[in-house]
């Protein structure tokens, strides 16, 4: 699939001519089932030790992430568990 872009990949995937206006979000679940490897959960101790491992405050690494500096705390804490989107 390499080098191909999504409307061609859709459309072998999914059998259809999609254009990119018309993809929906079950389409894109869809999609994503197929392409997308599902991580493992990680617990607090190797989300802190992969975060040190960078030389990395929690600022940085939530930056890096797309998250806030108090969830990657709190995963840290094993208050909260990382959600899909991390």
């Amino acid at each position: 699939m390499s080098g191909e872009n999504v409307e061609v990949i859709l459309e072998k995937s999914f059998g259809r001519d999609l254009a990119i206006e018309t993809i929906d979000k079950q389409i894109m679940l869809r999609f994503d089932a197929t392409c997308l490897t599902h991580a493992l959960p990680m617990p607090p101790e190797r989300i802190r030790a992969l975060r040190k491992r960078e030389n990395m405050s929690q600022p940085v690494f939530a930056r890096y992430l797309n998250v806030s500096k108090n969830l990657v705390s709190d995963w840290e804490r094993d208050l909260k568990k990382p959600g899909r989107q991390a």
